[in-house]
């Protein structure tokens, strides 16, 4: 089950991954850059939860294990990335999953450079991982 919001509070009622993408703020997070100017992705196991994330890297890598399969896309979160924190590469490797149920969650923030910006730095932009069976 897939639920999105923009700029609103949200409940899930079963196993689902759901994105709260907050409107624009006035101070936005950043990644970290290397030494070598680059940012690393590298996915992560995104399963039941309950878990709630509002910082860029976790949500940044939601958003690469998620549509890893698409060029396009991952071509569209490595160009947002790079102008956003002045990175010269953004190398994404993503090692993980996510839950069977949610595939294809994160697609919604890729709506718009704009959207993707907003859902991965915006610290009022929340990933909300969460199931039933609690």
């Amino acid at each position: 089950m897939q639920n999105i919001r923009t700029a609103v509070f949200e409940t899930n009622s079963s196993s689902s991954h759901s994105l709260s993408i907050g409107s624009k703020c006035d101070l936005y997070d950043t990644l970290e850059v290397d030494s070598f100017g680059k940012i690393y992705l590298t996915g992560g196991s995104f399963q039941w939860g309950p878990e709630e994330y509002e910082d860029a890297l976790t949500k940044a890598n939601y958003c690469a294990q998620d549509q890893l399969n698409d060029k396009d896309l991952m071509a569209m979160l490595r160009e947002v990335i790079m102008e956003h924190t002045g990175a010269a590469d953004v190398e994404i490797d993503p090692q993980g999953d996510v839950d069977h149920q949610s595939v294809g969650t994160a697609r919604e923030a890729f709506a718009s450079k704009s959207t993707l910006k907003e859902f991965i730095f915006n610290p009022y932009s929340i990933l909300i991982i969460d199931n039933d069976s609690h």
